[in-house]
């Protein structure tokens, strides 16, 4: 009769390769958020305007009075060597706006868009989020779903 406790158990059908696929992918790096030394601790702002599509970043130029960098985000998974990060904030000081332009050598990953949005409404703390994006004409297949309400 064989011990099974102590015998060695028979060689695996899979390869470790294999097995790899079934593992969780370890966890992505939280974005950082740098803040300029002119602003070390803004008060809590009201309205977030984030700027994605190209129209929407056409806008930026336009302002009044240039807004001066607030802070940049930057992600811990792309090259630190790039001299722009993919999203800067930016103050708009006679309303108190923050606009967060997603404009840079990258654009950010689409897996990574969630927790960008996240960390950036986690650390601006805004009363009101506005998103300026598009949708392109061959993605839109009627009724958009309902805003999913971010807990922060």
């Amino acid at each position: 009769m064989e011990d099974v406790v102590t015998d060695a158990p028979p060689p695996s059908r899979f390869s470790p390769d294999d097995l790899d696929n079934f593992a969780a992918p370890p966890p992505q790096p939280t974005p950082i958020l740098v803040v300029s030394p002119a602003n070390p601790s803004p008060a809590p702002r009201r309205l977030l305007i984030l700027l994605i599509s190209p129209t929407s970043l056409a806008l930026l130029p336009h302002l009044p009075s240039p807004p001066p960098l607030h802070a940049s985000l930057l992600l811990p998974e792309l090259p630190l060597e790039r001299s722009q990060p993919p999203i800067r904030v930016y103050l708009h000081a006679p309303s108190g706006t923050l606009l967060a332009a997603a404009h840079g050598p990258a654009p950010v990953p689409a897996h990574r868009a969630r927790a960008v949005a996240r960390s950036l409404v986690s650390a601006l703390q805004p009363e009101e989020v506005l998103v300026l994006d598009a949708v392109r004409s061959g993605a839109y297949r009627g009724r958009l779903a309902a805003d999913e309400p971010v807990e922060g």
